[in-house]
């Protein structure tokens, strides 16, 4: 039972330990996404539990499973586990992907006043659910249907995760107690829970953890110390400028106004790196730029910051005028001396990511300064997943410190962050920057400090391995060297995706579409890019259980393939586990799948595909005095000049050249290619999957309508996402009203210069601004008709899907920067499940086979990817690509 903490509250919550559970159900990892997470139940009808129901399951012997009970400790710890089920036998053929299961829970929650005053409002609640994917709170007693709003549980048990604000469902008893039912979804994955063996035990274990307490909702603002942000000062100097102070709004929006120091700390300046608005029940960093004009050697920073409330119907740009309060702020800090030959620690750095989110590295100093002029590559070490570098000093403590070397090590956002993709990837290259800039700003440091765009030694392990092979690959004229360790081929080599519940319904050609979202996370795929570029020497312990030596094993097999047998080595340390103690080059291919995520090769980059969702391959050779180039699906080239070797000749065409230091050249659609043309105009490029939102150069910035008590639906889900974001990424999101938007979007303001997520249709006003136009002036397939219809391609999607509830989820042009994006998600009906089923394919997680548009329909909730009515990729103009787009009418 886990009573409300505080004597002040009003209300009491009471979580039953008793649970009953339902399952295994066969799922492959992240297919819970698809399906509903209360699978195999529909819990849009009023719940009533039958203890004797059977369900379909081929994991069971006689292919049914039903409900077992089960009891949590008094710490609201639950494992769960079927022995019955013959997991052995299963694996012998099926391999350890057919471990991976899914579980419905269910238990109760009593909400109750605790005095004989009725309690003036009802309260939220807040849930910490560890390792368990989404959870739910439903009334038990209620006569019409509802649409379950589910919420990610912390499935990767991350550090530094607030707990998750809900708002109950329902008419709450103001005298007395009541009921609601508790569904939590629990999803083994192998890469998340490991393998049994490694305990003993043939049979997989789920571990969940779940803990609800009470909050009453006033208008306050409270700090969040687990989000604070402060580098390590050196010789009382500030390593870093990025400060980050933790807050979270209990009741209200707010609006940060100002912050100052206190007066008796000499030397130390602050001012705002960004003006944040925080919305009811969001977590935000503050972020805060640190200026020192002397030494600062006090053991903490005082800070005042000054929050103004308002009301979020109005304009932003207006002066508010709300209740204003001040949180004063101390934050710890940890001097360090100045290192030496012999005396060094591991520093905190810090700077600001995608321009305003505060954000920690570690750097390791190297034993003497640089001389000579000699200039020294850094190494950039990628930790494995659920490491936490911050509070685990063994990987610090494992990369022997180097003579001329920093040893830089990033975090990627989080523990697992995207498994160095994506913003993951991002932030790792840009810590090397940030040092650099560190290390010019202060005389003593200069004489160890490099150039910002140097290249990099990478190092890895595990997750952090595979990262190596990901980031070598993609952008291998930034990497000198590479030493990956017990890294995988990719995710879905690692824990196949044979064993995928909606795989067995679906068509295969859908799939393709779908599964065409990893194709830029396929390291393999891209492995040419670096068989004659960067040596390697890849690392793995010959008894790892955990990451089998066969992976590093592919890998370099896969490059010697390539004909490279000199720069790529392996070396196997025999009965080790997971963990323990060139020349010119003639003739290349540049493999790549996503342009804009992808770097140069000798001086080569595609810029552009003809064909999104498909590979394009420059094939590039020297001889005789000049450079032959084939391409493959691509439309877009650049170079840099010293690349070039003589004439120039694409596609057998000989091409005229500048003395330009960068050269691009394009593809028209008769086929020639041309050089800086002037009549071409480029705008944003589609992501190709809506994974790639999360790549965005400041906070995400989420639009919903308002009034929020019509469409309350929008701000729950977008104060999800929120919380996703900031759990599993650690990226800063923003929550505005449409209506303020608007304004902000016609005058080009920076406040929206980043990446959008934009909720609802016709109640949305930026999402009628976008679609509702003449067909030839809307900028891609997605339509909305006058009274809120939405169509594609402009038929109404309503007569496709037979009225059906849809959700719908595309990526679209930014309303003015082009190099950022927006999604927008919503339903076919308002406050209908449309919306709920379009979030889940939202989520911030890899390996997700979400293309740029999908359409969602029921049928999903049952038989995951089945139930996908239209998904696809756009083309270079963000219009319909045949090839790549299907549909199920």
């Amino acid at each position: 039972m886990f009573p409300s903490q505080g004597s002040s509250s009003q209300w009491r919550a009471i979580l039953s330990d008793d649970w009953d559970v339902l399952g295994p159900f066969l799922i492959h990892a992240r297919e819970q996404h698809f399906t509903s997470p209360g699978f195999p139940l529909d819990l849009t009808a009023p719940y009533v539990h039958n203890d004797n129901g059977t369900w379909p399951s081929s994991l069971s012997s006689d292919t049914k499973a039903s409900w077992k009970k089960y009891k949590a400790d008094h710490e609201g710890n639950l494992a769960i586990s079927y022995p019955e089920i013959r997991w052995a036998a299963l694996r012998l053929t099926e391999g350890w992907e057919i471990l991976q299961h899914h579980s419905l829970l269910h238990t109760t929650l009593v909400i109750e006043p605790i005095s004989d005053i009725s309690p003036t409002s009802p309260p939220r609640v807040l849930v910490e659910l560890n390792q368990g994917s989404y959870f739910t709170i439903l009334p038990r007693k209620t006569e019409d249907q509802i649409i379950p709003e589910w919420y990610s549980g912390n499935i990767y048990s991350m550090h530094r995760a607030p707990p998750t604000a809900v708002k109950l469902l329902g008419a709450l008893n103001m005298d007395g107690p009541t009921i609601f039912d508790v569904f939590v979804s629990g999803d083994y994955e192998i890469r998340l829970f490991g393998d049994p063996r490694d305990n003993g035990s043939e049979t997989p274990t789920l571990n969940i953890s779940i803990k609800i307490d009470i909050e009453e909702v006033r208008t306050a603002i409270v700090r969040q110390p687990t989000h604070d942000i402060i580098p390590d000062f050196v010789d009382g100097n500030a390593f870093g400028e990025a400060v980050g102070v933790g807050v979270r709004s209990i009741g209200g929006w707010w609006s940060v106004e100002s912050i100052e120091t206190d007066k008796s700390l000499p030397g130390l300046q602050v001012t705002m790196a960004d003006k944040q608005i925080i919305a009811p029940s969001q977590t935000r960093i503050i972020p805060i730029k640190l200026e020192q004009t002397a030494q600062y050697f006090g053991n903490l920073l005082a800070l005042n910051i000054r929050l103004v409330e308002y009301s979020p119907i109005s304009d932003l740009a207006r002066n508010n005028t709300g209740r204003t309060i001040t949180l004063s702020v101390v934050l710890n800090i940890r001097h360090a001396q100045l290192w030496s030959t012999s005396s060094w620690e591991v520093l905190r750095a810090t700077f600001f990511f995608a321009s305003t989110h505060p954000t920690y590295f570690l750097a390791k100093p190297p034993i003497h300064p640089i001389s000579d002029g000699k200039i020294q590559i850094p190494i950039l070490a990628l930790h494995g997943a659920g490491v936490d570098i911050l509070s685990s000093p063994f990987w610090a403590q494992a990369i022997p410190r180097q003579k001329y070397s920093w040893i830089i090590m990033a975090i990627g956002r989080t523990e697992w962050g995207l498994d160095w993709h994506g913003p993951s990837a991002s932030e790792a290259l840009a810590t090397v920057t940030a040092l650099s800039i560190i290390l010019s700003s202060r005389n003593p440091w200069i004489s160890y400090s490099f150039p910002p765009s140097s290249e990099v030694v990478l190092l890895g392990h595990s997750n952090g391995g595979q990262g190596v092979w990901y980031l070598t690959s993609r952008y291998p004229d930034r990497v000198r060297a590479a030493v990956p360790a017990a890294g995988y081929l990719s995710a879905p080599a690692y824990v196949p995706l044979i064993h995928s519940h909606g795989a067995r319904y679906a068509d295969p050609s859908l799939r393709a579409v779908l599964e065409s979202a990893l194709t830029a996370d396929e390291n393999p795929l891209f492995l040419g890019n670096i068989a004659y570029k960067v040596p390697i020497l890849a690392v793995h312990g010959g008894n790892d259980t955990n990451v089998p030596t066969w992976h590093s094993r592919e890998y370099i097999s896969l490059i010697r393939s390539y004909g490279n047998e000199r720069t790529v080595s392996l070396h196997i340390d025999e009965g080790q586990p997971h963990w323990y103690d060139n020349g010119d080059v003639s003739d290349f291919v540049l493999t790549v799948a996503d342009p804009s995520r992808s770097g140069s090769l000798h001086g080569w980059s595609i810029t552009k595909l003809c064909t999104p969702g498909r590979l394009g391959r420059l094939y590039v050779q020297r001889q005789n005095e000049s450079t032959f180039i084939r391409t493959t699906n691509v439309y877009g080239i650049s170079v840099k000049r010293d690349a070039l070797v003589g004439n120039l000749y694409i596609d057998d065409e000989k091409q005229d050249i500048n003395e330009a230091q960068y050269l691009s050249f394009l593809r028209m659609e008769t086929g020639k290619w041309v050089l800086d043309h002037p009549r071409i105009t480029e705008s944003s490029a589609p992501l190709g999957r809506t994974l790639n939102m999360y790549e965005t150069n400041g906070p995400l910035t989420i639009i919903v309508p308002f009034p929020s008590k019509i469409d309350s639906q929008a701000l729950s889900t977008a104060l999800r996402i929120a919380h996703d974001l900031d759990v599993f990424l650690k990226l800063d999101s923003q929550i505005l009203p449409d209506t303020v938007a608007m304004s902000l979007i016609k005058s080009e303001s920076s406040t929206l210069k980043s990446n959008l997520i934009i909720l609802g249709g016709i109640e949305n006003a930026v999402t009628r601004s976008l679609l509702q136009l003449p067909t030839k002036d809307i900028k891609t397939e997605f339509g909305l008709s006058e009274d809120g219809e939405w169509t594609l391609r402009g038929a109404p999607i309503s007569k496709m899907t037979r009225n059906e509830d849809i959700g719908i989820l595309f990526t679209h042009p930014h309303p003015f920067n082009p190099s950022a994006a927006a999604v927008i998600l919503s339903g076919t009906k308002r406050l209908g499940g449309g919306m709920e089923r379009a979030l889940r394919l939202l989520a911030p997680r890899t390996g997700l086979i979400v293309p740029d548009w999908i359409l969602s329909g029921k049928a999903a909730d049952r038989f995951g990817i089945c139930g996908i009515l239209g998904a696809g990729v756009w083309d270079t103009k963000w219009r319909w690509n045949e090839p790549m787009s299907w549909v199920g009418w």
